[in-house]
């Protein structure tokens, strides 16, 4: 009990550990205290809780033309000109 009141107050969230899986079944609970299972709840806890920011940047759209048109010559290509 006092491991899980410990991964409790780490990871406060219900809904996390009902939905965080584990690459495999866990003997013991103290295996989570270990270096790479720690780093490793760590990352799915910040996974699940990441937010995706909005931008407060508004994009205005214009229908007019800004700068010059260019006029490109479309010239055909074969590939006896492609290879000299």
């Amino acid at each position: 009990m006092t491991l899980l009141n410990r991964l409790e107050k780490k990871f406060d969230s219900l809904d996390f550990w009902s939905k965080v899986e584990l690459p495999h079944k866990l003997d013991s609970l103290a295996v989570l205290f270990s270096d790479y299972y720690a780093s490793l709840l760590k990352k799915k806890f910040i996974e699940f809780n990441y937010e995706i920011p909005t931008s407060s940047e508004s994009v205005e759209l214009s229908d007019s033309k800004f700068g010059e048109s260019l006029d490109l010559k479309v010239s055909s290509s074969n590939i006896k000109n492609f290879l000299s």
